[in-house]
């Protein structure tokens, strides 16, 4: 029997008598991988968001459809801002509209109770005010997501050309400045007017909603025999997802 070979190091060359290097086991590897792909696109979201324009902001703002110009190689930080411009200006509405409301209820039944009762009142008020503000932001995010999908794939499917997620996200995204605006616009005027408030409410969010239909349908070169089902479907899609996600979510 051959002792020396019971005694053999796994890790040495014996060949070259040097050693040879340690594999990787795939599944670090793997992960290894997926963690600098992540951070690729963190780095590549966060170097395009610092390099948007104020300018360009304003043109987007005045015409929306000048979205429909931009690249993602350079302009994907705006599709991604003017997503972010929306929720947030939704939020704002939101948030005025709760304070119109409680300044309206309040001045029709006062407060009453004397100091203790007002104490609990303003305490209940906080609480319903955070769980309301959380459920509205919820019901934008999924919103949102719920439109784009629903345009990115009736997009795909009734479309003769393959347009890219990035791509997408980048012109439908900056078309959504104008939507922000919209909704703190009508956060201000529902100091003043409630019902007014929900009036530009309605006319920003059917605008917005043709625009983006519009724009969509030239980006994927949807045929004129099938723009109609293009926009039935795309608006049957978004309201089924948004139904979908928030009986899921909420």
């Amino acid at each position: 029997m051959d002792l020396n070979k019971n005694n053999e190091k796994p890790w040495e060359d014996t060949a070259a008598g040097g050693q040879s290097p340690v594999d990787v086991p795939p599944v670090a590897a793997g992960a290894a991988g997926a963690s600098g792909a992540q951070r690729s696109v963190l780095d590549d979201l966060t170097a395009s968001v610092k390099q948007v324009d104020r300018n360009v902001i304003l043109r987007l703002l005045k015409n929306p459809l000048e979205g429909m110009k931009l690249s993602s190689s350079t302009d994907f930080g705006y599709g991604v801002v003017g997503i972010a411009a929306a929720v947030v200006g939704f939020l704002v509405w939101v948030l005025f509209m709760g304070s119109a409301m409680n300044s309206m209820l309040f001045g029709m039944f006062g407060f009453g109770g004397g100091f203790g009762g007002f104490a609990d009142l303003m305490e209940t008020k906080r609480s319903v005010s955070a769980a309301i503000f959380g459920r509205m932001f919820l019901i934008s995010l999924i919103s949102a997501a719920s439109f784009l999908a629903a345009l990115w794939f009736i997009g795909l499917w009734r479309g003769g050309r393959r347009l890219s997620i990035k791509q997408f996200i980048t012109q439908i995204g900056a078309m959504q400045f104008v939507v922000g605006a919209g909704f703190v616009a009508a956060g201000l005027i529902a100091l003043m007017s409630i019902k007014l408030s929900f009036l530009v409410v309605t006319v920003t969010l059917l605008s917005t909603l043709v625009l983006s239909v519009i724009a969509a349908s030239d980006m994927f070169q949807i045929a004129k025999e099938r723009l109609a089902s293009f926009v039935i479907f795309s608006v049957a899609a978004y309201l089924l997802l948004v139904s979908l996600l928030s009986s899921i979510v909420m």
